[in-house]
């Protein structure tokens, strides 16, 4: 890996894996007055952004700044700038089509990191938006073991599910108005097919799925926040849980975010992700 500071606090950090050159972002707090080691959050953008865009546009440098913890922000393949994607099943763009190794590559430099920089690695975390949230589900699901726990923003389930892998704990946060990938599942309303080839699973399907493989219980706790209805499902192996927030109203965009672009769908205000995210992932510590 070659290292070089980049703007403000962000370093770039260039690498080849599986013969292609790959690129991803670092911020790594400054402020670490008792030299313990950190935790650290993986972030992985939507398809169509980058790294920078996307963490941007879910306001994940202020809280990596707050809560003090690594922030890695691995960046997608295809053409410079935007327009990235990521392989995570069946979906999307160039990396599915080129079938690029997408869940090796992101646990591959989680490795490399961690022990590079000073992080804890019992409190390694992986969240991602859309077509991210898409392949931390796939990573979830392939390679759960680095990770204490992942979140997935708006994003379907779309890889081959394995029911005997060890179990992860799992928060999803979806929209039941998102047209781009759709709450209940199908055909995608917007962006006409462009970079997808098959109908999206539901969000349900999801859920069904991590609450047999964590063995959680199949009844929720349920509690209704403004225009949020939370689902937790307990007591899976190994302390696990799956979490839901159907953010009511909700369409393809973080909410309490930015837009990553101006014609892109607006976030909704009153509910943050980003806060729900990292409070979820601070009860989870890897055994």
């Amino acid at each position: 890996m070659n290292t070089c500071k980049s703007f403000k606090e962000l370093r770039k950090i260039q690498t080849v894996f599986d013969g292609q050159k790959r690129c991803l972002w670092c911020y790594i707090p400054a402020d670490n007055p008792v030299n313990k080691p950190l935790p650290m959050l993986v972030f992985l953008h939507g398809g169509g952004s980058n790294a920078r865009n996307g963490a941007r546009a879910a306001r994940l440098f202020l809280k990596a700044r707050q809560e003090n913890f690594v922030l890695v922000l691995p960046e997608g393949s295809g053409k410079p700038g935007l327009f990235r994607t990521w392989n995570a099943g069946t979906c999307c763009g160039y990396a599915m089509r080129k079938r690029i190794d997408d869940v090796g590559f992101v646990t591959t430099i989680i490795e490399e990191l961690a022990s590079k920089f000073q992080t804890d690695s019992s409190r390694i975390y992986l969240a991602g938006f859309s077509n991210g949230g898409m392949l931390a589900q796939r990573i979830g699901n392939e390679r759960p073991e680095p990770f204490a726990a992942i979140a997935c923003v708006s994003g379907a389930f779309v890889a081959t599910p394995y029911l005997e892998k060890e179990p992860i704990s799992i928060l999803l946060i979806h929209g039941d108005a998102d047209r781009a990938v759709p709450y209940e599942g199908g055909k995608r309303v917007l962006f006409r097919g462009w970079l997808r080839t098959h109908p999206d699973t539901s969000v349900e399907h999801a859920i069904q799925f991590w609450i047999r493989r964590n063995q959680c219980n199949e009844t929720p706790i349920s509690e209704e926040r403004e225009k949020v209805h939370i689902e937790r499902y307990p007591n899976g192996k190994q302390g696990t849980e799956v979490v839901l927030c159907r953010v009511r109203g909700g369409n393809h965009a973080w909410p309490g975010g930015y837009r990553e672009w101006p014609f892109a769908p607006k976030p909704v205000s009153f509910f943050s992700a980003t806060d729900f995210l990292w409070d979820f992932f601070k009860r989870h510590v890897k055994r």
